[in-house]
């Protein structure tokens, strides 16, 4: 912390003695480089090569190693995406001691003041792709009693995760959830700037370009993404909005906030600021959008939709587009939420697990911790037990009709209700599940199964649990239990497994840190 007394400084004072007293300087050095912050969520050398040059510390260069030494003094100011000005100075002055000091000879000197300092290679494929399953390993490590501290232990953690399903469970959904927000209409920018906040968004514009992209080869593909300064406002200090810039690869499918640096209503373009480059949204990608007044018709001229200088949230569709500019599709945040678990029937083992939109949005998993009412998908367990009792076939003749049903326990009278509140008198189960009849499952619960039988089926398949208890009455036949959709997805599995049920699994293995097994 910043926190600077009389009394911190003591106690460090002691600190610092006793870690000498029992660990060597090779020790010390050791457990410092690995723990360290080296900014953009990086601890430690090992995960600051990857994110930084995209490889491991064992193969970085000797100017990329005299970089990565030069950033901890101020991970957020002194940092390669952020300033690559300061960071040449800091590397030079890094490379001069270690020449002054007889540990570089003139011409290794000389070699890695040529290199380039930002990576050449784009980052690893998978790097941070599934936050809200590492959240969930890390939740779940918490309760293995011989893992004391995942975040300092140096563990090594085998997850089931399938990196191309879990890109594809991400992509998946987000999709799904834009698409739905584009159907309700258009919202506007994600950020309209007034004229003194618009005025302050072009000096940052013109100010921080020249520091940020200096020198930034040709080839490279860095751009901005302003999501971070959109979200907290411009009302602050400049330090705080460049702080709040962050710095991406240009990749397929990036989704990112930037300025719209002009709109070119006659050929129905809008071009965007990415910092080093232009970018375009074409016709093709805003025309989604929907006049107001007329709800069926698209929008042909880009300026009634954005203005320049608007913050506006995209989605790269094509690295080289629209006169070769990247080109993009207008997006907007979507309000809604929503989760995906996909899982290995045999093995129960969890191949993709996306908790919502955004984990930098909200953390709160929504496929482990939200409790939802699985309405007419829990149907399918309950004509599943009646026909695994033999109560049933599929051709049992059921009445489909209004009744009124009084709760043994309390008296109340309930009388259910088809959707459209249609019956259709005498028919068989099989029309009743495949059309998911309300008052069919009710009698089905009623008169061949019983709740007792249910509520026990429901726990040997994972749904009926302590944390998830079904309420004792007819209504459950409805799906009107609390379940999340790791349980519900987990339960149906057991359908093409043969009808075994067994509990999923996030984890294949860990090691301790000394290489020792603590779980398989």
């Amino acid at each position: 912390s910043p926190e600077r007394t009389y009394t911190r400084k003591i106690k460090e004072m002691l600190l610092a003695k006793k870690i000498e007293e029992n660990f060597s300087k090779e020790e010390i050095l050791f457990l410092y480089l690995n723990q360290i912050y080296f900014g953009k969520g990086a601890y430690g050398v090992e995960e600051a090569a990857q994110t930084y040059y995209g490889k491991p510390i064992s193969k970085i260069s000797l100017g990329q190693a005299a970089v990565l030494a030069s950033i901890p003094k101020s991970p957020s100011k002194i940092n390669p995406d952020v300033n690559p000005k300061r960071v040449k100075e800091r590397r030079t002055y890094v490379l001069e001691q270690m020449r002054h000091h007889g540990l570089i000879s003139k011409k290794e000197f000389e070699q890695a003041q040529q290199e380039s300092i930002r990576r050449k290679q784009p980052p690893h494929t998978y790097l941070r792709s599934a936050p809200y399953f590492s959240e969930e390993v890390r939740r779940q490590l918490k309760n293995i009693k011989s893992v004391e501290s995942v975040t300092e232990g140096g563990y090594q953690i085998f997850s089931t995760v399938d990196a191309d399903y879990q890109k594809a469970a991400i992509e998946s959904l987000r999709n799904g959830l834009e698409q739905l927000s584009q159907r309700r209409g258009w919202r506007g920018p994600f950020l309209r700037p007034d004229a003194l906040q618009k005025k302050k968004l072009y000096q940052i514009i013109e100010n921080d370009k020249n520091i940020r992209f200096e020198g930034l080869e040709k080839e490279s593909k860095l751009i901005w993404n302003w999501a971070r300064v959109a979200k907290n406002g411009l009302n602050r200090n400049d330090t705080d909005i460049r702080q709040n810039l962050e710095n991406i690869q240009l990749e397929k499918n990036a989704r990112i906030v930037v300025p719209v640096h002009d709109v070119d209503a006659q050929n129905r373009v809008i071009f965007l600021d990415l910092g080093s480059q232009l970018g375009v949204v074409t016709y093709a990608g805003f025309k989604w959008v929907r006049s107001k007044v007329r709800r069926n018709k698209s929008i042909d001229d880009p300026s009634q939709i954005v203005n320049k200088g608007d913050l506006v949230y995209v989605k790269l569709s094509k690295i080289n587009g629209y006169r070769n500019f990247p080109e993009f599709h207008l997006l907007q945040r979507p309000q809604a939420q929503g989760a995906l678990v996909a899982l290995s029937p045999q093995s129960r083992e969890v191949l993709a697990l996306v908790g919502g939109y955004d984990y930098g949005e909200s953390k709160f998993n929504r496929a482990t911790q939200a409790k939802r009412q699985p309405g007419s998908a829990l149907k399918p367990f309950l004509y599943a037990l009646a026909l695994a009792q033999q109560k049933v076939t599929a051709a049992t003749i059921i009445t489909d009709a209004p009744k009124v049903y009084v709760d043994p326990d309390t008296g109340e009278r309930w009388q259910p209700n088809n959707s459209g509140d249609n019956f259709r008198g005498d028919i068989s189960l099989r029309r009743c599940l495949r059309h998911s009849i309300n008052t069919c499952s009710i009698e089905l619960l009623d008169n061949y199964v019983s709740i007792k039988d249910f509520l026990e089926f429901s726990a040997l398949v994972g749904l009926n649990t302590i944390e998830t208890p079904f309420p004792r009455n007819l209504s459950i036949a409805l799906g009107t239990p609390e379940l999340t959709l790791a349980q519900l997805v987990n339960a149906f599995a057991s359908f093409p497994a043969k009808g075994v049920y067994q509990p999923l699994t996030l984890l294949n293995e860990v090691k301790s840190p000394a290489g020792q097994q603590l779980y398989a």
